[in-house]
């Protein structure tokens, strides 16, 4: 509808309602319409024209036209203005009671603006003003002063002046709880819990603030108030970003965006800041080719509504070049890069800390590119804009000094790369004379840093001299890298923190497994091995061992669960507020540090008392000890081994266990390990072509088995680490005697070896399984969240699985069975019986999310009656308490995921082994229905007839290969399936037959009633 049809309209409308409404009214009508269309400078004509006739004008009319003005002018970016306008309407509003019914919306806008412009002072004197006028007043309704008290908390927290906020929104609280009208009260509570959110937020604590904001957004979905489903969408994703939980920032950010679609359409300016959050969160989920079509949706809108020569444009190509960056696609990053410090120098000057960012990050881009000489310059400028900013504790410069020392060391100059180290140190706070006195770091996450490269240059050093001194140097820095390591773990709580800082920390413990291959391969030192064993084990699923000793102590230690609370609540406050000081400056960010220093400082007197009163609880949870290699040795059987693996940011090694005997060897350059997996994982799809895979399923052997002596050995543990986590070892082909590793060893997988020894001991109880078996055909697409309607494309695609029913009806009929099929087998009865079931084996599809690993799911039949949505998410599994001492997941790539360093493979199997599941079969391709059953089938025989359950399904699989002809053979059909756990029987409850049966009792009971009728009646 163009402008003239919409003026038009407008016409007709006021004649319309003439006859209902004095001309009075029909004025603020039209007003209101013309600014409602955008026909602002319209609207202030008419507002001048109304002014000119002041004498006309009673004091409540000229308040409302200066109201309407002020309400133009903010529209229109004049704030100033604005709040000049609503001043003055106040000011005349003030002089009656019975004008204060427009107190508040008046007030309204002239905070806005007065925010805007950084006169929040003066509002917020206004603002308690008004409260001690209105409180004296007989006309006021207690609406509108539960309203300026939600007012007054808002601006206070704006000042960041929480108490007082915290305060304010009391004594709205406590008014609306008088409010008789419904609607009123509806209306004012919505106001209360947005402020209360926000607070929450603005104190760091998050979860908080996404309970209310979450009830908000219900009530904006009953309401079908699109513009808040978005608004509030967006401000749940924020919160969930700052707790480090990027997959569910994800979805809300998705939820904001369709709404912001469907109301402005692909290309409009309102989508800036969706595209925008939705690049950010997708560089955090590590999907960089998702973030950048996100970043060119946003280039689009910028060029066509700004040009190319803006700042925005030079944040734009910067993030751009970081989505090369990423994937280390230096070449398509640099000019970027480039483009993003021209127009930064051109907008900013040569001085601004955005103009040092972009030019340190052109120096790591050309330290990709191994140009160190060209790298060097760029550091330097960036080092010499960031020294006089004059802050040297800023994140940023630890970050070019490490550069300049990378380059250094690079160019062998050790010497020099040390001095960049130590610099690095001192920018995060660390203190050489005081070396475990962590609680003086001003940037944690920084430390790893300079660590990992003082730790290099320890390695180096070694290297070249050989020096018993030298070595002690590198045991010193190795000490220090675990003990920052524990300290992390007790400072930070939430997953996206402890992700990110585990992460960093492996970089550290890579650079001291070089150091320490280099003792052993120098003296054949046993303690290096075990030093570097330990590594391996704090390398591997650090997260999924805390939560596992994290719940056992809450039983065992009696931890308060208060100070638990209460140490959580001090680390948010603390985040917060250290986010919080990178967008202020001036007295506004002395007055957020000294915040900081005060959470701080709480945070460490909490952690002193939780370690004097609660060790026990500290050290089992947050310096817990891993298993040592004897120790581990003796639990081997003679004809059993170990060979866990340390996949490297440079190499990846591998250390052999067996009885009485360690060994660790190099296997190969990671990368080089990386480029053969993907080889063989195209090529073992390729079932139309069965020798594809032969070569490099080989070559993987020669890499990864070969160099181990597994002689007399009858059964292997292989305890993965990244991407080998993805490996069924088992296709492993021996090049000399061309065997599969299946025909020589069975194999077993662990997550660490502390792990397998924590669930060595398997449930020696006999129990149920719960057998699932869903169908996918005439099923409800949708499902309904927040108000928009959502459609589950992958489900929409997913087959029938006519081997399912076959496969769990083979389980009845061996083992007692809760069995649901077809329409029976649903979510909600599987969250009714998983906690009670010995054994759950699920019989469906499964879906797998790379980016956001906590989005994958098991599919079951979509129950239109039921308030599940058919689908079980990764999420909800981990939550879930369950005692299942095996789970098999007989659907595809349940084992497969998105690699996390220090923690593997973030898979389906992963998330039952949190929910307490100690023994998991899954599978790492997608399953084939025939060959599954056929597998399974035997696998659950092999069980019944008092095979282990690694033997079980190591016989199931050559059991299918003895009687599957032809290209049925190929690996793809039997190898996909692996089993994670211990080595035991597993005990199920038989299946009597008919004598287990209420069929067979009621039969019986029938045939002796016709019996005594037949003998009676003789």
């Amino acid at each position: 509808m163009n402008t003239l049809m919409k003026l038009t309209l407008l016409f007709l409308l006021s004649i319309l309602f003439s006859q209902s409404v004095n001309s009075q009214n029909l004025k603020y009508i039209e007003i209101d319409s013309l600014t409602s269309i955008g026909q602002d400078d319209v609207a202030l004509i008419k507002i001048e024209d109304f002014l000119q006739k002041k004498s006309t004008l009673s004091e409540r009319e000229f308040a409302e036209l200066l109201y309407h003005k002020s309400v133009v002018f903010f529209n229109q970016g004049d704030y100033s203005t604005s709040s000049k306008n609503a001043k003055e309407s106040i000011d005349i509003i003030k002089q009656s009671e019975s004008n204060f019914d427009l107190y508040y919306p008046v007030f309204h806008t002239y905070a806005n603006a007065s925010g805007v412009i950084g006169n929040n002072k003066v509002a917020i004197e206004e603002c308690q003003e008004a409260i001690s006028l209105l409180k004296k007043s007989n006309a006021t309704k207690p609406g509108i002063l539960a309203r300026f008290h939600i007012k007054q908390a808002k601006l206070h927290s704006s000042n960041s002046e929480f108490d007082l906020s915290e305060a304010a929104l009391a004594k709205g609280d406590s008014i609306i709880n008088l409010l008789e009208d419904e609607n009123t009260r509806l209306k004012i509570s919505k106001e209360y819990l947005s402020v209360k959110a926000k607070l929450f937020a603005q104190t760091g604590k998050m979860k908080e603030s996404i309970a209310i904001t979450s009830k908000l957004a219900n009530i904006a979905t009953e309401e079908k108030d699109s513009t808040q489903i978005s608004a509030l969408n967006n401000t749940i994703a924020l919160s969930y970003f700052r707790l480090g939980d990027y997959g569910k920032c994800k979805h809300h950010v998705e939820q904001s965006m369709a709404v912001n679609l469907k109301k402005y359409g692909e290309e409009s300016p309102k989508m800036l800041r969706n595209y925008s959050n939705m690049g950010v969160v997708c560089m955090k989920l590590e999907d960089y080719d998702t973030a950048r079509e996100y970043y060119e949706k946003t280039r689009t809108i910028i060029e066509n509504t700004m040009g190319t020569e803006n700042i925005e444009m030079s944040s734009l190509m910067f993030n751009l070049g970081v989505s090369h960056f990423q994937k280390q696609e230096y070449d398509k990053a640099l000019p970027k890069f480039k483009e993003s410090l021209r127009l930064r120098r051109k907008f900013l000057g040569d001085a601004h800390a955005n103009v040092a960012h972009a030019t340190q990050i052109i120096g790591a881009t050309l330290i990709g590119q191994n140009k160190m000489s060209e790298a060097i310059p760029y550091l330097e400028k960036a080092l010499d804009i960031r020294l006089k900013l004059g802050n040297p504790l800023d994140p940023e410069l630890t970050r070019v000094y490490s550069n300049l020392a990378i380059c250094h060391q690079y160019n062998e100059n050790l010497d020099k790369a040390q001095e960049y180290v130590d610099a690095a140190y001192e920018t995060v706070g660390y203190d050489h004379s005081t070396p475990f006195e962590f609680d003086k770091l001003v940037a944690p996450f920084m430390f790893s840093n300079p660590l990992e490269l003082d730790i290099s240059l320890a390695t180096d050093r070694y290297k070249r001299s050989g020096t018993e001194q030298d070595y002690q140097s590198l045991e010193r820095k190795g000490i220090l890298a675990d003990s920052i390591q524990n300290y992390l773990k007790f400072y930070l709580d939430d997953p996206g923190s402890r992700m990110v800082a585990t992460a960093k920390n492996m970089l550290v413990y890579d650079e001291l497994v070089n150091g320490y291959f280099e003792r052993y391969t120098k003296t054949n030192s046993k303690e290096a091995l075990q030093k570097a064993f330990t590594l391996f084990e704090k390398s591997k699923n650090t997260m999924m061992y805390e939560k596992l000793a994290e719940e056992s102590s809450e039983y065992t230690i009696g931890m308060p669960n208060e100070l638990i609370d209460q140490k959580f609540a001090l680390e948010d406050s603390i985040a917060y507020y250290e986010e919080l000081s990178g967008t202020l400056e001036g007295d506004e960010l002395a007055q957020i540090l000294k915040k900081v220093n005060e959470a701080k400082s709480a945070f460490y007197e909490h952690l002193a008392k939780i370690k004097k009163e609660y060790p026990t609880f500290y050290e089992s949870v947050y310096d817990y000890p891993t298993i040592s290699m004897d120790a581990y040795a003796q639990m081997l059987a003679p004809d059993e081994a170990t060979i866990s693996y340390f996949f490297g940011n440079g190499n990846t090694y591998g250390i052999l266990i067996k009885e009485g005997t360690y060994s660790i060897y190099n296997c190969g350059e990671s990368i080089a390990i990386d480029s053969l997996f993907e080889l063989f994982s195209v090529t073992i799809a390729k079932r139309n072509d069965p020798e594809a895979y032969t070569p490099h399923a080989k070559h993987l052997y020669d890499q990864l088995i070969k160099p181990f002596d597994i002689e007399g050995i009858s059964h292997l543990y292989i305890l993965a680490d990244n991407l080998l986590g993805l490996v069924p070892f088992e296709v492993l082909i021996n090049s000399e005697t061309n065997n599969f590793l299946l025909e020589t060893h069975s194999i077993s997988y662990h997550y660490s070896a502390t792990l397998h020894a924590k669930k060595s001991n398997s449930s020696q109880r006999k129990g149920e399984i719960l057998a699932m078996a869903p169908v996918f055909e005439s099923l409800d697409q949708n499902t309904y969240y927040a108000g928009l309607l959502e459609t589950d494309i992958f489900r929409d695609n997913l087959s029938a699985l006519p081997n399912s029913e076959n496969e769990i009806n083979a389980l009845a009929s061996l083992f007692k069975s809760k069995k649901y099929d077809r329409n029976k087998a649903t979510e909600a009865a599987f969250k009714k019986h998983a906690s009670e079931s010995h054994v759950i084996h699920l019989a469906t599809h499964g879906f797998v999310d790379h980016n956001s690993p906590d989005n994958s799911r098991l599919y079951f039949y979509d129950d239109s009656s039921s308030t599940e949505d058919g689908k079980l998410h990764a999420f909800e599994i981990v939550n879930m308490k369950l005692n299942a001492d095996l789970v098999t997941l007989s659907a595809c790539n349940t084992g497969v995921g998105a690699i996390r360093k220090g923690e593997g493979v973030a898979s389906l199997g992963r998330a039952f082994a949190y929910a307490g599941c100690p023994n998991q079969l899954i599978s790492l391709w997608p399953a084939n229905d025939q060959s599954t059953t056929t597998i399974m089938s035997n696998f659950y025989q092999n069980i019944d007839n008092g095979d282990t359950k690694a033997m079980a399904l190591h016989n199931a699989k050559k059991q299918y290969l003895a009687t599957s002809p032809g290209i049925l053979q190929h690996p793809y059909y039997w190898s996909g399936f692996v089993y994670y756990g211990a080595d035991s029987p597993l005990k199920i409850s038989r299946n009597s037959g008919l004598l287990d049966s209420k069929l067979f009792y009621l039969l019986a009971f029938v045939l002796l009633g016709i019996t005594l009728f037949y003998f009676s009646k003789k």
